[in-house]
């Protein structure tokens, strides 16, 4: 095993920038490994599912981006204080990823710019536009739900009175959200922006943002 934490993706942010985000918000150093696609299908004995990100530390080898965000959370003191805390951080993550995986996805199964603008305009409706979260036809996660938890959290976090795993995990949504649908996300989301902004410009974040391992989103078919 690694003592220092090291995380094997490909050399694009995806879905090995949570993970980043949470070990530079803990302040831990990690190494970065790129891999290409056929390295993973020919070693499955470490790749168990045939899919990256990997994490090794000290105590683990995983294969799975949610249980790795988990496992970083609880080891680094970001998983929430009590079970209470932990139940909230947890379900938050659980959500984060219906509403993250569902931009990303349905964003790249588009054939061609008509077909990826008129996703952009379903999933704006039925999950990012304010006011329609009530609506028959939005179902699943909105970001009226986050913005209404971290209302009534009142310490400016997402759970308790300080970071938690659900603030970075937010963040790095947010990020994507607003690179994706732009000023029109930024306008209706203040709070979610402010928050956005907080996190990312803690002094160890903005240290990782700013460094050599930040890389680049991977480049999108279309806009």
């Amino acid at each position: 095993m690694a003592t220092t934490p090291k995380i094997i993706y490909f050399s694009i942010q995806g879905r090995a920038e949570i993970i980043k985000l949470a070990l530079a918000a803990a302040g831990v150093e990690f190494e970065f490994e790129p891999v290409k696609y056929e390295e993973i299908k020919k070693d499955l004995a470490h790749y168990k599912f045939g899919q990256v990100p990997r994490y090794i530390d000290d105590e683990v080898d995983l294969c799975q981006m949610m249980a790795i965000v988990r496992h970083v959370g609880r080891k680094y003191g970001l998983a929430g204080k009590g079970e209470a805390q932990m139940a909230a951080v947890e379900e938050l993550l659980e959500a984060l990823n219906d509403l993250h995986g569902g931009a990303v996805m349905g964003g790249m199964k588009a054939q061609d710019q008509e077909e990826f603008n008129a996703f952009k305009e379903k999933f704006w409706k039925e999950h990012l536009e304010p006011g329609t979260e009530t609506a028959p036809e939005s179902r699943g996660a909105h970001a009226a739900y986050l913005s209404r938890i971290l209302a009534a959290n009142k310490t400016g976090y997402f759970v308790g009175d300080g970071l938690t795993i659900a603030d970075v995990a937010v963040a790095n949504s947010v990020e994507m959200l607003a690179a994706r649908w732009q000023d029109r996300f930024r306008e209706a989301w203040p709070d979610l922006m402010e928050h956005h902004g907080r996190i990312m410009g803690q002094e160890k974040v903005a240290a990782y943002l700013q460094g050599p391992q930040r890389l680049a989103p991977m480049k999108a078919k279309f806009s």
